[in-house]
């Protein structure tokens, strides 16, 4: 395997245990036990890290390893306030110009999201629901709201496994679903309004998940 390759596994790696709820705020991660954990040389291991770093999903801690990089919810909803702009403002795009072929990718999509709906691994749903909407963003030709869109996500789901660890992918999968059925649905109605409509519910629903908790206005006045 080449040392690119090799730092991408690490990489997927490291975030899909993040996503899993494998690490917690008080988790250190060393080089050490990393390279022992996926039995490659440091080289790899020390990339995978700067990168996740340079994400800001990762943070430094000098002669101890490396922890989650904390997120706050102002953060969260300034992401998901960004997210709602660019999903409808690429859907502005390429509403008037998708193919039966793009549409065809959405709906296989889909499908492979339901044959796994009963899998509870928050790894493996969240990976489908971003592709989706990452393929969608793509439809736009707008490689740079595709690029935000990946990392606006990234962000978003640590923030829902930061604050509500395990108990957030139970059925939380499950709406996402719909809501991909429902703005499919709208494609082929060619019905922009609609779509939009349900896209925008979509990212909301989400987001409000976040705006319901008991702590967040004093989160947000201790300025975290």
């Amino acid at each position: 395997m080449e040392a690119s390759a090799k730092t991408e596994m690490v990489y997927q790696a490291i975030f899909a245990d993040i996503i899993r709820n494998v690490y917690d705020d008080n988790s250190i991660l060393t080089e050490k036990m990393l390279i022992e954990k996926y039995n490659v040389s440091r080289s790899p291991v020390r990339e995978a890290l700067l990168r996740l770093c340079s994400e800001e999903i990762l943070q430094s801690v000098p002669r101890m390893g490396y922890r989650l990089t904390p997120i706050s919810f102002k953060n969260l909803l300034d992401a998901g306030a960004l997210r709602m702009t660019i999903e409808l403002s690429a859907m502005d795009i390429y509403f008037p110009l998708l193919s039966e072929a793009e549409l065809e990718k959405l709906e296989m999509l889909y499908h492979e999201g339901e044959k796994i709906t009963e899998e509870h691994d928050t790894y493996l749903h969240w990976s489908l629901n971003k592709e989706f909407h990452l393929m969608l963003c793509s439809f736009s030709g707008n490689r740079y709201y595709t690029k935000t869109l990946d990392q606006i996500m990234k962000t978003c789901f640590r923030g829902a496994i930061q604050y509500y660890g395990e108990s957030w992918q139970q059925g939380l999968h499950k709406e996402d679903m719909r809501w991909h059925r429902r703005l499919i649905d709208a494609f082929h109605e060619k019905n922009k309004e609609k779509a939009s409509s349900i896209l925008a519910a979509d990212i909301d629903d989400y987001l409000s998940t976040f705006k319901n908790v008991k702590s967040f206005s004093q989160s947000l006045h201790a300025g975290l």
